[in-house]
């Protein structure tokens, strides 16, 4: 099961249409390959952490997504360029 949070849609909302479009390929090409490790990086998804991924969309933007395993549930949470990214991924996981 896929989930986008409703925070994440505000934030693909305000991006520009051609953002958008490449999100969506991005997510379009990672659902078949989900499950399939060596297919991860041809999607262009990258393991973060324990159940934390991140899957690129386009040469700019990036999705954060958490997959959970008891509900079988992929959750996308976070869209950004690499530096944002790494802003969210500092401020949630910091030790």
């Amino acid at each position: 099961r896929i989930k986008l949070t409703e925070r994440l849609l505000r934030e693909i909302a305000k991006l520009p249409p051609g953002d958008r479009v490449e999100l969506y390929q991005a997510l379009v090409a990672m659902l078949p390959a989900w499950g399939f490790p060596h297919a991860h990086q041809g999607a262009g998804i990258r393991k973060l952490g324990a159940d934390l991924f991140e899957c690129r969309a386009g040469i700019r933007l990036r999705l954060l997504f958490k997959a959970t395993k008891p509900e079988r549930e992929t959750v996308f949470f976070e869209v950004g360029d690499h530096d944002q990214i790494r802003k969210v991924l500092k401020g949630r996981w910091a030790s």
